[in-house]
């Protein structure tokens, strides 16, 4: 087995036991965070010790470039349906409603 390098190890990684660790929170960035079930989808769910809120680890502040964006907005303003701006960039429609929401307050 090729050797791991140490700080990718001791960033998942309990030091003594090799355990792996939970992700920190996302919103407060608490370490004191714990397994709390699964999700529909079998994904491992935690709750965050600091500020009680759940959170799943690979859905995590999910960075959508600005070029990505900008391409929302164009399609946005052609009057493309949020469900196939949904499939075609994979971004939720959640955001994308909020996104529509922003620019029409802007205009």
């Amino acid at each position: 087995m090729p050797a791991a390098n140490e700080n990718n190890m001791s960033a998942r990684h309990c030091p003594h036991c090799r355990r792996q660790l939970p992700p920190p929170c996302p919103r407060c960035e608490s370490l004191c965070v714990a397994r709390n079930g699964k999700t529909k989808s079998r994904r491992q769910n935690y709750l965050c010790g600091g500020c009680g809120k759940q959170f799943v680890a690979d859905l995590c502040r999910r960075r959508i470039s600005p070029q990505t964006w900008a391409i929302v907005d164009t399609l946005i303003r052609a009057g493309v349906p949020v469900k196939t701006i949904h499939r075609a960039t994979g971004i939720g429609e959640r955001s994308i409603y909020n996104r529509k929401s922003a620019l029409e307050s802007k205009t």
